[in-house]
């Protein structure tokens, strides 16, 4: 019994491994085609540019616009990996405020804390099983 229930769980997740690569992997070959769009839009953007003026200024006038793309999404990355983390140690503050970390003998603030963390595991499994 076992062992077919044990069974049955390894062909679960060997199934979910198998969907979520082929979801990856599509994703993936998706990234790349528009990468190469983006591509093709700056040498159509070059193309065009350089018959209005001359060709290095073409090229110069597409070096500016990556660079100011570049800086746009390296800003905006670093932000969101910021503001996570702030999140996060807030959260591990909160989380050890409801465990009581100061008084450890006050069984109201324990079970409170019991509860609080109770609740972040039945979130956190929630959304894993919601994707």
């Amino acid at each position: 019994m076992l062992r077919q229930l044990f069974t049955a769980l390894l062909k679960s997740e060997m199934t979910e491994l198998r969907r979520r690569s082929a979801g990856g992997v599509l994703l993936l070959g998706a990234i790349a085609l528009l990468g190469l769009a983006v591509l093709f839009a700056l040498l159509a953007l070059y193309l065009w540019l350089s018959m209005q003026m001359l060709a290095w200024k073409a090229a110069l006038v597409v070096f500016c616009v990556l660079i100011l793309l570049a800086a746009i999404f390296w800003i905006g990355g670093r932000s969101m990996m910021r503001r996570r983390k702030k999140r996060r140690d807030e959260l591990d503050q909160y989380i050890h405020a409801l465990l009581g970390g100061d008084n450890e003998n006050d069984e109201s603030n324990a079970s409170l804390g019991i509860i609080a963390v109770a609740a972040l595991v039945g979130l956190i499994i929630g959304r894993k099983v919601g994707k």
